[in-house]
């Protein structure tokens, strides 16, 4: 194998699971509902199983064989970041009432992100030869979906709460960074590749620290409501008493 390669591919795969755990770990999120967990599952596969048919009346078309140049890339690029964020955006907007919080927005952007990359892997496994250790490493690698959906996901947060430049420097970045991406993977650049998997992982860190004041900010006010309906609740059962 060569030197270049395994390198990118252990840094796409092994750093990819390590910025979804920083996350985890760093902003402990509150999960979204399992109504809207349900909603971005469903769509999120359904997106995938008909991913082909949606490049073909979207904005790239299949018909005429593998294009590797990069403006088929960006097409690609454009069709499925804005499906998979439509996705989230569908499961925040049925479930609403529940899914009103910054880092339960960002943790349905990972599940988006997720149930893309592992669904597209499956149809990898099952039309090509892979080994244990093969497939092992393909769905690792398949974790940069969730990077890409939640930084896009946080660049819009951040436009939204008044941080318009640096919200919109950090939302276009996954466009940019996936179709560069495959560009350089058509053409065997592997420090193309390793460079576009660093960018991304800057610009994932960057929106969530940037968002990291105002998450915490919002589990202050969760807290409180908390206490506030515990403190009503033990009112309510004394005055029945």
């Amino acid at each position: 194998m060569d030197t270049l390669f395994a390198l990118y591919l252990f840094l796409y795969a092994v750093g990819s699971i390590g910025m979804v755990l920083w996350f985890l770990v760093k902003v402990r999120p509150k999960f979204p509902s399992v109504l809207a967990t349900v909603i971005v599952v469903f769509f999120g596969v359904m997106v995938v199983l008909f991913i082909d048919l949606i490049l073909e009346f979207a904005m790239a078309p299949l018909t005429g064989g593998v294009d590797a140049s990069l403006g088929y890339m960006f097409k690609i690029s454009i069709t499925e970041e804005t499906m998979k964020i439509l996705i989230v955006f569908l499961g925040i907007f049925i479930a609403r009432e529940e899914s009103t919080w910054t880092d339960t927005k960002l943790t349905l952007a990972l599940i988006a992100g997720i149930v893309f990359g592992i669904v597209e892997g499956l149809g990898y496994v099952f039309n090509y030869n892979y080994t244990p250790v093969g497939t092992l490493i393909l769905f690792a690698t398949r974790l940069h979906h969730a990077i890409l959906t939640a930084t896009l996901m946080a660049g819009i947060l951040l436009i939204t709460k008044g941080r318009k430049l640096e919200g919109a420097v950090i939302a276009v970045s996954p466009y940019l960074v996936h179709a560069f991406f495959d560009y350089f993977v058509s053409v065997r650049n592997y420090v193309g590749t390793s460079l576009m998997v660093i960018v991304s992982f800057v610009m994932f860190f960057a929106g969530i620290r940037l968002l990291l004041p105002v998450i915490k900010e919002e589990k202050r006010t969760r807290e409180r409501f908390q206490r506030e309906a515990t403190v009503s609740i033990k009112d309510n059962w004394f005055n029945k008493m």
